[in-house]
């Protein structure tokens, strides 16, 4: 639906910020090297940040996000501690391995200007043997975390930070400074993805900063920030990437998810076998850590924490049924309805279709849902009805797309304002009650991935909703 180009301008601008904005000795100015990890659909990358180079064209490597514990592994030393040693030839051999020469080169020809005493092979681009170093993950600084130890675990790794030749005035240092850039780029990381205009009143960041301090939203609201941030979770926890291993557990391609969103492949191979049972409670914590991070400056209490939990509890399942289920036609008999994905010989209605959360969540938890008639979904707004039929579904499509693109952290173009239908409420396989409102996101957004099922059957393909 959004191109991959759009993603790749998020990228660029994120690294032009970052180089605007970070001081002078972390990009440059003092004998400091900085990793910062970007997502892409061949598994991410590691882009250095200096001033010197071009956010244009930056110099990126390999994340190796399955080397053992070196960069993305939650359960590795606690994060003050640094790791320190010295340059070996398996280190070399490692590093040319998964990283092109140019690449290589570029990078020891900005290190070379930071590290006196340090003479780099310009063919490998590569440090001497024996050179000391002392490397530290970069984590955002625990000013939002709950008070406990067991919290680290759970902090994002957005990347990486180095010395080399013992030449910072004072080990802490490195660390300081780690602090300092995972806090900025967490938070600008979130504002990049959260903060774009949208049909509803509030962006997403919004949404979090009031979530975050005074906890008045309302659930529409709360869902449409939960579903945002379920898509972009492994942007922040590459390591352990706790959304896209509970799409896999409900029996979803996590990376069809993020594709019917306008996003791009995550660039990981999530099973259904990787999801642990307590998975739910691992996203929560994420979840709420997010959130509240997005409040800048505001500590939180071990109040605000509870009451996010419990707000996240209570709309997480609605956020997951609307984000992993399927569009598909419905029939009613009496209260029960019958679900299939073609299309019938004579339509009646249409929904996301309810997912079985029983494997995640305890039996009740079965969210309200909307149903619409075949007529609603097609229903074309105020200021095109008097167009003609393929205007209007012209205007249809657009207006959908725009709606399921609106969890997409590229900016969407030509979104129209659908009026709020009264819908039929369903639980389950079984339709509560007729002709109500529900919220505006969700009523809006179910309308759309419906819309976009009858569309591709129109034109004779396969539904992709």
């Amino acid at each position: 639906m959004i191109p991959e180009e759009g993603f790749n301008e998020l990228l660029r601008n994120e690294i032009q910020n970052l180089t605007d904005n970070l001081p002078d000795p972390v990009l440059g100015a003092g004998p400091l090297s900085v990793l910062i990890f970007q997502p892409n659909p061949r598994g991410g990358r590691l882009v250095y940040l200096d001033k010197q180079v071009s956010d244009a064209d930056p110099i990126c490597l390999n994340p190796v996000q399955h080397f053992g514990k070196r960069f993305l592994d939650p359960d590795y030393m606690a994060p003050w501690n640094i790791a320190k040693g010295e340059v070996t030839a398996e280190n070399i051999a490692f590093y040319c391995e998964r990283n092109d020469a140019q690449a290589r080169s570029r990078l020891a020809l900005h290190d070379a200007l930071r590290y006196q005493g340090v003479v780099f092979d310009k063919e490998n681009g590569t440090s001497p043997i024996g050179t000391s170093y002392r490397v530290h993950q970069i984590i955002p600084a625990p000013l939002f975390q709950e008070p406990s130890m067991e919290g680290w675990k759970r902090l994002p790794r957005l990347g990486q930070i180095y010395s080399l030749n013992d030449l910072l005035d004072h080990e802490n240092l490195l660390l300081m400074c780690a602090l300092r850039v995972g806090t900025q780029v967490q938070h600008m990381r979130l504002k990049m993805i959260l903060d774009h205009k949208e049909v509803l009143e509030q962006t997403a960041y919004e949404i979090a900063i009031a979530a975050a301090t005074s906890g008045t939203v309302e659930d529409d609201a709360y869902t449409f920030l939960i579903a945002h941030l379920l898509l972009c979770h492994h942007w922040f926890f590459p390591f352990d990437p706790v959304a896209l291993k509970i799409f896999a557990k409900l029996g979803r391609d996590p990376n069809s998810i993020l594709a019917t969103h306008g996003w791009p492949d995550s660039g990981l191979d999530v099973r259904r076998s990787d999801a642990s049972t307590d998975v739910i409670e691992l996203l929560i914590k994420d979840l709420a850590f997010l959130i509240i991070a997005c409040a800048e400056n505001v500590p939180s209490t071990e109040g605000s924490w509870a009451r996010l939990r419990s707000k996240l509890r209570e709309n997480l399942p609605t956020a997951l049924s609307l984000v992993c289920g399927r569009a598909v036609y419905a029939s009613l008999n009496g209260t029960l309805l019958t679900f299939r994905e073609n299309r019938p010989e004579t339509p009646r209605h249409l929904c996301i279709e309810p997912i079985d959360l029983s494997i995640l969540f305890n039996k009740e938890a079965h969210p309200l849902l909307p149903m619409f008639s075949y007529a609603q979904v097609l229903r074309p707004d105020s200021d095109s009805r008097k167009n003609k039929t393929h205007a209007a579904l012209q205007d249809l499509q657009s207006s959908a797309e725009a709606y399921v693109a609106t969890l997409s952290p590229v900016e969407a173009v030509g979104i129209k304002d659908w009026n709020i239908l009264r819908v039929t409420r369903l639980r389950g396989n079984k339709a509560i009650d007729k002709n109500q409102k529900m919220g505006k996101w969700v009523t809006a957004y179910a309308r759309g991935r419906c819309a976009l099922k009858i569309l591709d059957h129109m034109k004779g393909t396969k539904s992709a909703a």
